[in-house]
């Protein structure tokens, strides 16, 4: 388990260093079948393969939790022992207080019979954050701070899987290959960006949703200066996105001309085709591409404790393609 650790004062140098922070567990099956048949001039050829993941760090040397997955307004991973690498860290949402009533409404019961709000600085269309009291048992404290924090969901997908097909007849091939990954989540940092109305820069139409309104039933919170309640410098659930997606990753059709005929123009191949990338997702993540976090390796050698976090990445591109080989 190779991260990237700061160097220590003492050393005199500033800095990272890759080195071995504790032990990991990695199991799942894995499984892959190919099939050949020939219906007459057809030849068929298909391939299916999938493999699941269990991850979990079984220790950590030293004890302390690696906290990364750097976002706008802090850390979104924390990699600690009996859960998975780089799994997302937050609070949990219950939705926007819609009118005064219900935050005076939400509180929370001493053992001595004290009734508290559990959010006071709230105002309508504010966040409702719950209090989880995680670091503490998972007992409720009628407060909102650092111990509500839970884990939310990991990067790592439970299956990944593809199909593969290749079709011949009679000069012509047909190539299909789709992929997906199941289970996993993204940390959705476009939804601060596209929706927080807190920098100096325009929003998404998703901003039009925001709660304007005493009793409004909305998922966006109120557009406010500074964001007194931390709706969106929270790191939270709001930010987390299925990250599950099925594609037809590329699809080629082509056609070879006959031997005989290109003998007759002296060629020894002529094949025209015409090739499709990334021409469907079907996935419910709202943002441009779920396919992003794939590389588990960073350029250090070291494990990515960041990955899944989306902070705008350039989708990858729907594609056509069309073409002539000719050999002579």
């Amino acid at each position: 388990m190779l991260v990237s650790l700061p160097l220590p004062g003492s050393s005199g140098s500033f800095g990272t260093i890759a080195r071995n922070a504790g032990a990991i567990l990695n199991s799942g099956f894995e499984f892959a079948a190919t099939v050949h048949h020939n219906i007459g001039d057809l030849n068929i050829r298909f391939t299916a393969s999938l493999a699941t993941l269990h991850n979990e760090v079984l220790d950590i040397y030293g004890g302390n939790a690696i906290t990364a997955g750097a976002v706008e307004f802090g850390n979104a991973t924390r990699t600690e022992k009996g859960h998975p690498i780089g799994a997302f860290y937050g609070y949990k949402t219950l939705g926007v207080f819609p009118d005064q009533a219900v935050i005076d409404a939400y509180t929370f019961t001493s053992s001595t019979g004290v009734v508290s709000m559990i959010q006071p600085g709230a105002k309508p269309g504010d966040i409702k954050f719950a209090d989880l009291g995680s670091a503490n048992g998972g007992a409720p404290d009628g407060k909102i701070d650092a111990n509500d924090r839970y884990y939310m969901g990991s990067p790592i997908p439970d299956l990944t899987y593809s199909f593969n097909l290749n079709l011949d007849y009679k000069g012509f091939d047909l190539s299909v290959f789709l992929q997906g990954v199941q289970g996993n989540e993204i940390y959705a940092e476009l939804v601060c960006w596209t929706q927080g109305m807190h920098n100096n820069f325009n929003v998404s139409t998703a901003a039009l949703d925001r709660w304007t309104t005493p009793g409004q039933i909305t998922n966006v919170p109120r557009a406010v200066r500074n964001d007194p309640n931390g709706n969106i410098s929270k790191i939270s659930d709001r930010y987390i996105k299925d990250g599950s997606y099925f594609r037809l990753k590329n699809i080629s059709l082509g056609y070879t001309i006959p031997k005989k005929l290109g003998n007759t123009l002296h060629i020894s191949n002529l094949r025209v085709y015409v090739t499709g990338r990334n021409l469907i997702t079907f996935t419910k993540y709202p943002f441009y591409d779920p396919e992003i976090g794939s590389n588990a390796i960073n350029t250090l050698g070291t494990v990515n404790t960041s990955r899944g976090i989306d902070n705008g990445y350039y989708p990858q591109p729907r594609t056509i393609i069309t073409g002539i080989q000719v050999d002579f």
